[in-house]
């Protein structure tokens, strides 16, 4: 008897992790805010500037606590949009400078929402997109 009921809390421990994991794939993640994606270049230049603002703002704070955070987390969603316009609408010449001002967003959206906030990381991810969307914007 004692044998059945370690096997079905085993079975059960296992079921409970599948699912577990299956919801933090990126696949099956849902998504917490929504963006619309801007109807232009230029309104998807203008809203990355406006989002990138107020995350500036925020990082003026020597620490961040939790709903400063969240802010930076939701203020993230814009950008992706405003980067995913720019990217239908670029020159081909450069949409690698996209693709690395993507990946510094994306670190910032990650580590905006993870259970182990990186601050810093935060903090260098924002500075980076920051320089390579003013190279960008020159180019745009």
């Amino acid at each position: 008897m004692r044998f059945y009921t370690i096997l079905t809390l085993f079975f059960f421990s296992l079921f409970s992790f599948s699912i577990s994991y299956a919801a933090d794939t990126e696949d099956e993640r849902i998504p917490h805010y929504e963006a619309k994606e801007p109807s232009s270049k230029e309104e998807a230049i203008e809203l990355y500037k406006i989002n990138s603002a107020k995350i500036k703002d925020i990082l003026k704070s020597k620490k961040l606590n939790d709903q400063a955070v969240e802010m930076i987390h939701e203020l993230t969603y814009p950008l992706e949009a405003a980067i995913k316009k720019l990217k239908k609408t670029s020159p081909k010449e450069i949409l690698k400078s996209i693709d690395e001002l993507e990946k510094e967003v994306n670190n910032v959206h990650y580590y905006s929402e993870s259970d182990d906030i990186k601050e810093n990381i935060i903090r260098k991810s924002f500075l980076k997109s920051k320089e390579l969307f003013n190279e960008l914007n020159k180019k745009l």
